[in-house]
């Protein structure tokens, strides 16, 4: 009868504490559904129907300019020295790319630019992009011409040749 008394005892303890455990996991869950619902609601990345133009916002700070890179450079020597740190004293901070602009005039001098090795951008690499598409054209230029191409190309890199283009940032 005490066995009986006893393991009847233990069985309500265990479905009391199993269940308390049960809820507060369920809570957690909830919680952390509701916080992963919130962040990506906001930051979702929208898309344009099919064959709708990619739409840009907002110009955006290009955060690797030499002096963003300086700024960063002199707020970690203001740090206290650390083991993870001591090497910022040997530090070199110089322009190792360039952001430019191609501005290719005709259909051929686009092809030439996309049978290089340059990693190309039909829109500018520094403004937002509220909606993705299919393509970008610039409305400045005229619908008959190629838009704009940009890229991040190392300083000692080969650029094509007869290609207008112009260097908007050293990075």
């Amino acid at each position: 009868m005490k066995k009986i008394i006893f393991y009847m005892a233990l069985v309500s303890l265990l479905s009391v504490s199993c269940s308390d455990v049960i809820e507060q996991y369920e809570t957690e869950a909830s919680n952390s559904q509701l916080m992963n619902r919130d962040l990506t609601s906001e930051d979702e990345t929208k898309y344009a129907e099919e064959g709708d133009p990619t739409i840009l916002g907002e110009q955006l700070p290009i955060p690797y300019t030499i002096e963003n890179m300086m700024a960063a450079y002199k707020s970690l020597l203001a740090e206290p020295k650390a083991e993870g740190n001591r090497s910022l004293t040997a530090v070199n901070i110089r322009s190792t790319h360039k952001y430019i602009k191609f501005n290719p005039a005709t259909e051929d001098e686009l092809e030439t630019l996309q049978q290089s090795d340059l990693i190309l951008y039909d829109y500018p690499l520094d403004k937002e992009v509220l909606v993705v598409g299919k393509f970008y054209h610039d409305p400045d230029v005229p619908a008959d011409q190629p838009t704009p191409q940009y890229a991040t190309v190392r300083n000692e890199t080969a650029l094509p040749a007869g290609i207008s283009y112009e260097i908007l940032q050293e990075v």
